[in-house]
């Protein structure tokens, strides 16, 4: 191991130039240090210990994160404490973390959103918050935008906003939710934000340096603390410009940050609602991002899971010629289990859903003493069963090449799926017949 050259320091007592080996070396001989020691007086001392001791309490510590600056912003806009109800700390924590992950990732400015607005009584907690684009939630505003039960309200009347000192907020805060708050700050210890106030207990406990309160650390400029540390030899607590090294090409699409908001609300619907949801999510990842149609995720976000998956499939079958997957496919991989085949309309509306008790060839001769219009009527729910036959004997066909499965087998295997649709069924186990004879 190869010995480090000396370098030349000055001494932080008698301010001699020397030569030390480590950086870490302050004074140049023994008796330097032991003056600078004696130098300072006993109020000096005392001072300095105060100011250390308030350095290191945890909760002031906290009062100077990102988190709880943010936090106490918040607080203001609604205009109590009282909008943080139970106040789950860690939920908060985590939501905020999430946002600042998803800012970074995707490039674009993230808000911690209301569901309810603060100015209608929403509560400043996590089921009344979400996180979405900035873009969406200043477009949005203030409307109350989401039907009953999304959300959370903790008053019927508004509040005034605060427009006071925040550390009076701050105070009412530990007033209220002290042992949460020193748990959290224990819990939390190196929060981004406090670099400064560890940098501050460095400075505090050299006693070579005229600080003596900690208000003078802290309200410091940035390069004159800089200039300080570097001067006493002391290491400056910085924190880390970027977590990560990616390129920009490798960043995250905008449509991760409503697709979050979205799985966000699903904990408000019921079966049907979530059950639409994660299908919308899932043909939404088949698209491109420059295919996406965010018009119809903003339905999605406005907590109608429904009409936002409708309006999907609908929008694949006008644009078919422009996307590298057909409807076909998306049936085809939608719904794996259940309703593999299609039983319903295209727009979601299932107009045949009526249960068909007769024999489709008994429901569907003709008669000559019907009227016209029933016999009209007649013929377009036969030219309606065949389209919807000839689809889902051509979606058997084609994952029978991808499976090497029979296509009667897999048509077989979807019976379930026409529960209440036997003519369907028949029809297209019939056609696929027709189309199995006509290739041979």
């Amino acid at each position: 191991m190869t010995k480090q050259p000396a370098k030349a320091k000055r001494c932080a007592h008698c301010k001699k130039v020397f030569k030390a080996s480590r950086s870490s070396v302050r004074y140049c001989s023994s008796s330097c240090r032991e003056a600078a020691k004696r130098k300072e007086s006993d109020p000096a001392k005392e001072r300095r210990q105060k100011s250390l001791k308030l350095a290191k309490h945890p909760l002031y510590i906290l009062r100077q994160s990102k988190f709880i600056t943010d936090l106490l912003q918040q607080i203001a806009r609604h205009g109590s404490v009282d909008c943080l109800l139970d106040f789950p700390i860690e939920d908060l924590y985590s939501l905020w973390k999430a946002r600042g992950r998803l800012a970074f990732k995707t490039g674009t400015q993230v808000h911690i959103a209301h569901l309810v607005p603060c100015s209608q009584g929403g509560a400043y907690h996590p089921l009344n918050l979400s996180l979405l684009p900035a873009t969406i939630n200043q477009k949005q505003g203030a409307r109350f935008r989401f039907p009953k039960g999304i959300g959370t309200k903790w008053t019927s009347q508004p509040i005034q906003p605060f427009t006071g000192d925040h550390e009076l907020l701050w105070t009412e805060l530990v007033k209220k939710h002290r042992t949460k708050l020193t748990l959290f700050a224990k819990r939390h210890p190196n929060m981004a934000g406090t670099e400064r106030v560890r940098t501050a207990q460095r400075l505090l406990k050299a006693p070579e340096t005229d600080i003596r309160y900690l208000s003078t650390v802290m309200a410091m400029a940035a390069d004159n603390l800089s200039a300080l540390c570097e001067r006493l030899s002391i290491a400056e607590v910085r924190q880390l410009t970027g977590t990560s090294t990616e390129n920009e090409s490798e960043k995250w699409p905008v449509v991760i940050v409503h697709m979050s908001h979205i799985q966000r609300l699903k904990q408000f619907y019921t079966d049907r609602g979530k059950q639409h949801t994660d299908r919308f999510l899932k043909v939404l990842t088949a698209f491109p991002s420059d295919k996406l149609p965010m018009d119809i995720v903003e339905i999605a976000c406005c907590a109608r899971p429904v009409e936002a998956l409708n309006t999907l499939l609908v929008h694949i079958i006008a644009n078919e010629h422009q996307l590298p997957f057909s409807y076909e496919d998306i049936m085809m991989t939608l719904h794996t289990d259940e309703n593999l085949f299609i039983t319903s309309d295209r727009d979601g509306s299932n107009t045949h859903s009526q249960r068909i008790d007769l024999d489709h060839q008994k429901q569907f001769q003709r008669d000559e003493d019907l009227p016209a219009d029933m016999i009209a009527i007649l013929d377009r729910m036969e030219a309606e069963l065949f389209a919807k036959a000839d689809k889902n004997a051509r979606l058997a066909l084609a994952r029978s090449k991808k499976t090497g499965q029979s296509p009667v087998y897999i048509l077989e295997q979807a019976e379930q799926a026409f529960s209440g649709k036997p003519a369907l069924f028949t029809r297209s186990m019939s056609r696929l017949m027709d189309i199995l004879h006509e290739s041979s």
